[in-house]
């Protein structure tokens, strides 16, 4: 069985596509992962408040 013939061009097209889909994706997952440590910091300093608070005398309530 033959295989797909393609041209000098053809090939570099479809190697520079691949680049910039896994730039893409490389780019999308840094961003989720930015996301999350974000969520995750703001997360841990509402939990530091929120204990910082509980563990304060009572106001007299």
């Amino acid at each position: 069985m033959e295989g797909i013939v393609m041209t000098r061009q053809e090939r570099l097209n479809v190697i520079r596509t691949a680049a910039e889909h896994r730039r893409l994706i490389n780019e999308t997952a840094r961003r989720q992962f930015d996301l999350n440590a974000n969520d995750l910091r703001a997360r841990s300093h509402w939990l530091a408040q929120t204990a910082a608070m509980m563990s304060q005398p009572s106001l007299g309530l």
